[in-house]
């Protein structure tokens, strides 16, 4: 089961906002907190929820193509496939899937 902010907050003692926020690196938190929670998330194994990263940052790096139903037939078209491989291998360079 992964490790949530409020596994970390019980264990050093703290809110999970101060954790989340600990973890984000504002300055509203002292340096020792800080350091503490991310010592604690670290030997925990935590792993930030991308839907939270996602949501955090309003970008998925997903995107999607909409093709007409016969599509399927299009996949045999040399073009059309080239054009496919072409925009997954420009995307994955960019990071994006």
């Amino acid at each position: 089961m992964p490790v949530t902010l409020k596994d970390i907050a019980e264990r050093v003692g703290k809110s999970v906002p101060t954790v989340s926020r600990a973890l984000g690196n504002f300055e509203d938190i002292s340096p020792e907190t800080r350091a503490e929670v991310q010592r604690v998330a670290r030997e925990m194994g935590y792993e930030p929820s991308a839907t939270a990263l996602n949501l955090k940052t309003r970008r998925t790096n997903t995107i999607s193509l909409i093709l007409p139903s016969y599509a399927q037939l299009r996949f045999s078209d040399p073009f059309f496939s080239a054009f496919l491989t072409g925009v997954v291998e420009i995307a994955a360079a960019r990071g994006v899937d």
